[in-house]
């Protein structure tokens, strides 16, 4: 008594789904022209492909070669998986958990910092990390170089000494 019943839903749906979802995709049939990005899903076509791929194998009897090319797949897939699994994924996305270790490297972290006079380096020798020109009090001006023409903006003693 169940399996009728069950059987008969099974059936409405296949031909709900196969009329009204792929076969049809008009703008009385539920609107879905504005969802369907490839109009009709084109499971049509796939199925014909399927198809002519089976009946193109069975008659020149190439399932061997078909299973020796599939077994190949399968194997580069599980190789590569075990790559990607195992070495990126555990280098590229480990996160530290232990607080501990993580206080520890940032500990250690300050202290080579302070060896290498990252820090003292900036207070003590007065190092400015400015990029400019070295000696800017030494300065002379030349008459006659042979330099690009439009390098930088003409020197400040020049500009002085015109006015």
């Amino acid at each position: 008594m169940v399996l009728p019943v069950v059987g008969q839903r099974l059936v409405e749906l296949a031909v709900l789904f196969l009329r009204d979802i792929v076969s049809v995709a008009r703008p009385d049939r539920l609107r879905l022209v504005q969802f369907l990005v490839l109009g009709v899903l084109h499971l049509h076509r796939l199925l014909l492909l399927v198809l002519l791929v089976l009946i193109i194998l069975s008659v020149l009897q190439l399932w061997l070669i078909v299973l020796l090319i599939l077994l190949l797949l399968l194997f580069l897939l599980v190789i590569l998986g075990l790559i990607v699994a195992h070495l990126l994924l555990a280098l590229l996305l480990h996160q530290q958990l232990d607080r501990i270790a993580d206080e520890l490297r940032v500990l250690v972290d300050d202290l080579l910092d302070l060896a290498l006079l990252q820090v003292l380096q900036l207070v003590l020798l007065d190092v400015q990390h400015n990029l400019g020109t070295a000696a800017k009090r030494l300065s002379a001006i030349g008459a006659h170089g042979e330099r690009t023409s439009g390098r930088r903006l003409p020197h400040v003693l020049l500009v002085v000494v015109v006015l």
